[in-house]
């Protein structure tokens, strides 16, 4: 080979070399063009102007918390109170999200990082929606990435970006209720009556002296408990008593509902009305025993009633089982 053809070949190698340096240059440049900026620019000075926030998923399930006369609300769970330290987790989280890299910008490719527009048959990603007043900024969340990343595009562009934070969010309106109910433990209790709907009724009551036990109040003749723990089950029904879904009180209560009446030591009266059937729904009601309580009791009543005498919780099964205890259940079998 001559030096002229030689010359040329290495010349036109170093040409493809240069184009090559040049493309990755380019390449490099576009992706950190937007690096290290926030994904929402400005989000974390308005965060407490955030006036709603909208999640749906794939399978069409929405959570929607709106602010409604200054307290955060889950429509979809007819305006039951959200739980707002769950919701400004979220919004922080998102307000400090920051661009590690653009990706692609062809929906066709979408689909490989889950960033498919809302609706896209088998697209199994969330649509998210911050709300400040009439503005909207919105964000398709697609498939976590390397470490504590998620893949991301912002609805109002085609382009799809790499975020710093993992952005894992539930459409399911259940998740964003604090679904706590009461906790009060069986050291606080005085008394139970349980009636069934029949009017067979379960009387308990603390035992005497330095026992810690509860007693049957109302133990037939020549019968005898299970043993001398049977009623301590009971007296702890309302510790960490949380529900798995909520509603509206319906209206009357249907006659063959279970009443279980609990009394505290300091003269707390918590009615709860135990529906039939699975879900077990129950309504609540809150009053102080006499006229001669303390102003602290008579104030908890107060709370307790604005919180929860307006809606319907459903209790757990195995707790629903508990407040539904029979007098026979707690008894030896005849012999």
């Amino acid at each position: 080979m001559d030096k002229r053809k030689l010359g040329g070949l290495l010349g036109l190698a170093l040409l493809v070399l240069a184009l090559a340096w040049w493309q990755g240059e380019q390449r490099t440049a576009t992706a950190n063009l937007h690096s290290g900026e926030f994904l929402f620019p400005g989000l974390r000075e308005q965060i407490n102007e955030v006036t709603g926030l909208v999640i749906q998923d794939s399978g069409a399930r929405v959570a929607s918390l709106r602010l409604r006369d200054g307290q955060w609300q889950v429509e979809e769970k007819q305006g039951f109170p959200a739980d707002a330290g769950k919701l400004r987790s979220a919004l922080l989280i998102l307000a400090e999200a920051r661009i590690v890299e653009e990706k692609t910008s062809r929906p066709e490719m979408y689909s490989r990082l889950g960033v498919e527009d809302p609706g896209t048959p088998g697209a199994e990603n969330l649509w998210l929606t911050i709300e400040l007043g009439e503005a909207q900024r919105g964000l398709v969340i697609g498939k976590p990435a390397m470490g504590n990343s998620h893949y991301v595009r912002r609805t109002s562009e085609a382009t799809s970006l790499l975020v710093n934070q993992g952005l894992s969010m539930s459409a399911d309106p259940i998740t964003w209720l604090q679904t706590a109910i009461l906790d009060i433990d069986a050291g606080q209790i005085e008394r139970i009556d349980i009636v069934h709907a029949p009017g067979e009724v379960l009387a308990i009551t603390r035992g005497d002296g330095s026992s810690e036990n509860f007693v049957i109040e109302n133990l037939p003749d020549e019968r005898e408990a299970i043993s001398d723990f049977a009623a301590n089950g009971m007296a702890s029904s309302l510790a960490r008593l949380s529900f798995s879904d909520v509603r509206r009180k319906q209206g009357a209560v249907a006659t063959d509902s279970t009443t279980a009446t609990f009394t505290t030591l300091e003269g707390l009266v918590i009615t709860l009305t135990l529906q039939a059937g699975n879900p077990a729904w129950a309504s609540f009601t809150f009053s102080p025993e006499t006229l001669e309580v303390s102003a602290a009791v008579t104030g908890q009543a107060s709370d307790y009633s604005a919180h929860l005498s307006d809606w319907e919780f459903a209790i757990p099964g195995q707790r629903a089982e508990q407040l539904r205890k029979r007098l026979d259940e707690l008894l030896k079998p005849l012999e």
